[in-house]
């Protein structure tokens, strides 16, 4: 499979944990300092051809992107997976990275959370944990790690009234690695604001 990517400045890529791209040592010589901002895209769409030696099953593929220091310029990117000409294969399947977690407010102390299981093989999820904070960092925490078991929502009560709390949830499986692991590739987070 080839990796088509365009990228407005540095990029990684990885494949089953491998690097299979990094621009980041020459983007002194790459377009972002020289295309115009107000004519130009500040990306060249399919400008790199990565190849993607995938393996036989699910394969995982992490892509990062850095938007640059120049003010007032679009942060974009553009990965197309497929043949050596850019067509998509009928036999790839994409599976999604997060749980598409969702928070409505009930009334002026709850928030009623709602997620999907992350569609990935591999992610034997035994339980989600809960995470609701005061600020999107999650520093100023409210609850922490609060096992919710293997549900796909959850009504969150005794919050304060006309208050935003920012809630996550993280699947987990107790089984793998001797103390369990988050599958931080799935973990998704929400905000919402209680009635006054």
């Amino acid at each position: 499979m080839h990796l088509k990517w365009g990228v407005s400045y540095g990029g990684k890529v990885w494949l089953n944990g491998q690097s299979v791209f990094d621009n980041t040592s020459t983007l002194a010589a790459n377009r972002y300092h020289t295309y115009n901002v107000v004519t130009e895209s500040p990306i060249a769409k399919d400008q790199y051809d990565v190849v993607l030696p995938l393996q036989a099953g699910w394969n995982a593929l992490i892509i990062k992107t850095n938007h640059g220091d120049r003010s007032h310029t679009a942060w974009l990117f553009s990965p197309k997976i497929g043949d050596g000409g850019g067509l998509r294969r009928n036999d790839l399947v994409f599976s999604a990275r997060d749980i598409n977690l969702s928070a409505t407010p009930l009334g002026s102390s709850s928030v009623s959370l709602t997620w999907s299981a992350p569609d990935f093989h591999g992610s034997n999820v035994d339980t989600y944990l809960l995470d609701v904070a005061m600020d999107p960092g999650f520093a100023m925490p409210v609850q922490a790690d609060v096992d919710l078991g293997k549900v796909a929502g959850h009504t969150v009560t005794g919050l304060a009234p006309g208050t935003t709390y920012y809630f996550r949830v993280k699947p987990f499986n107790a089984s793998e690695t001797p103390s369990g692991r988050v599958y931080w590739h799935h973990v998704d987070a929400v905000s919402a604001t209680t009635g006054s």
